[in-house]
């Protein structure tokens, strides 16, 4: 009696193992790997967000479509000090102009440390002239630091080279911010 009751529990738990294994074979993707709900939903996640971040960069070509060139290049410009002031150096690297980089900031991290050194974390940008000069756009601008009571404002040049709407290098007077700290 006791070992026909063990076997009838063997049998069981043989066919529960067997189901098991049915069912985990069953949800194997086509490609013979495994994605859990959690990846599925992921994945999803992903190809939405993916989707909606070319939606927003259309959008943002189409309204510079509609502007002069002068507030495109003003755009372009202030995309950059927003990336600045929020410590976004790897944003605001990738902006730059590769002779530039190459011949001011080698690195990433040499870009970052001048930005922390010399860059005001919170600015007033004024826009006093823009010239274009072939392909690229000069700007020069004073740049206030809105946070301290010490006059830190100093004049800067921006250099813009527009490829294409949304599409831009730029260089900048790497000295400008520097020098009111050599002059004190």
């Amino acid at each position: 009696m006791k070992v026909k009751r063990l076997f009838i529990i063997l049998a069981i738990i043989l066919v529960l193992l067997f189901l098991i294994l049915l069912l985990a074979l069953a949800t194997k993707g086509k490609n013979g790997s495994e994605k859990s709900d959690d990846a599925v939903v992921i994945e999803i996640d992903e190809k939405q967000n993916k989707k909606a971040q070319e939606a927003v960069k259309d959008e943002i070509k189409e309204t510079l479509r509609g502007m002069s060139e002068q507030k495109r290049v003003e755009y372009y410009t202030s995309e950059f000090i927003k990336a600045l002031e929020a410590r976004n150096t790897s944003y605001a690297y990738k902006m730059l102009n590769a002779d530039f980089k190459k011949n001011y900031f080698n690195t990433e991290e040499a870009f970052e440390e001048y930005i922390k050194k010399y860059f005001p974390k919170e600015t007033s940008v004024k826009y006093n002239n823009m010239e274009r000069l072939g392909d690229i756009y000069v700007l020069d601008l004073e740049i206030k630091d809105i946070l301290s009571s010490d006059p830190n404002d100093f004049s800067c040049y921006i250099v813009v080279k527009e490829n294409d709407y949304n599409d831009f290098e730029l260089s900048f007077s790497v000295d400008s911010a520097m020098e009111k700290y050599v002059e004190e």
